[in-house]
């Protein structure tokens, strides 16, 4: 068989890094795009919980609502 791969190649688990990274660029690309098309800040932060959601659906909206500032507010 071929070569394994290298450790930081493999398929990422969730939790791991190359999942929050994923995580992460999602939540700011559906802020970025919603505050581009929409204006409208509030509607921007609900599209990104719903896409942090979307990767986390075992999480309580609140829990997406805090992680979506945390990414958000780092970004900044």
């Amino acid at each position: 068989m071929g070569k394994p791969m290298p450790q930081n190649l493999s398929r990422s688990a969730p939790g791991t890094d190359l999942e929050t990274t994923n995580s992460t660029a999602m939540v700011l690309t559906a802020y970025a795009m919603t505050m581009t098309i929409r204006g409208s800040e509030p509607k921007a932060f609900e599209a990104a919980v719903r896409a942090w959601r979307e990767r986390n659906p075992q999480a309580a909206h609140d829990d997406a609502a805090r992680a979506v500032a945390t990414i958000i507010c780092n970004k900044l």
